[in-house]
């Protein structure tokens, strides 16, 4: 639980926030800081194109089952979702082509990692640590509006020159109470990470405009 943000979010947010809205995005939280911020084992090539093999046979299925499903029951699934969309406006095409994209995207790594050559050992790749948090930082970004409903911001405390909007709150609590034990991140560098990440509040999957600056 992050009990900072919380306590912020009653003082300063909207009412027609739920609970289990903010319990939704503490879970988003925790397992995307995790994922982005833990450090992942080297997996040998072969066993790379076995599971993008198995991530693309998987994503094929998923989407024949939408596509029987068709587009009124499949607005059910986004519901279950809490996002603060209007249901009836979402393109459920767009999803399926989104899922479609990936699959292809799978087979390609698949074939390319059955014919490297490089041993896992001999692998020293990986995002540089400022993309993984930048990455990461965008993706609670998306999160925060899209489950609040209240458009991200970031704005630098007169004295410190620290951020500390509604949203700088949620991102450095979420980071600090989820990344691994030996991770630490100055305030400064999430500070960086939220300004650049800024503009993906405007993407196209992004709520759209009017909602509530925090």
């Amino acid at each position: 639980m992050l009990k900072l943000f919380r306590n912020e979010l009653i003082s300063k947010g909207p009412s027609s926030v739920s609970e289990r809205a903010i319990k939704e995005m503490e879970y988003d939280a925790e397992r995307l800081v995790r994922l982005y911020l833990g450090k992942s084992k080297p997996i040998r090539p072969s066993r790379q194109a076995s599971e993008f093999a198995q991530m693309a046979k998987g994503l094929l299925r998923a989407n024949k089952a939408m596509e029987r499903l068709g587009p009124e029951v499949l607005r059910k699934l986004f519901v279950m979702s809490n996002a603060a969309h209007q249901v009836d406006e979402i393109d459920t095409r767009q999803h399926m082509d989104y899922i479609t994209r990936i699959a292809m995207y799978a087979e390609r790594a698949a074939e390319v990692m059955d014919e490297e050559s490089i041993s896992a050992e001999e692998h020293k790749g990986g995002r540089p640590p400022d993309e993984n948090l930048r990455n990461l930082v965008t993706l609670l970004m998306d999160r925060f509006q899209e489950l609040l409903a209240i458009r991200p911001t970031h704005t630098l405390h007169k004295e410190t020159g620290v951020g500390e909007s509604l949203f700088d709150l949620f991102a450095k609590e979420a980071i600090a109470s989820y990344a691994p034990d030996d991770v630490y991140i100055e305030d400064r560098k999430i500070d960086e990470a939220i300004r650049w990440a800024l503009p993906s509040r405007d993407f196209e999957y992004f709520i759209p405009p009017k909602l509530p600056d925090c």
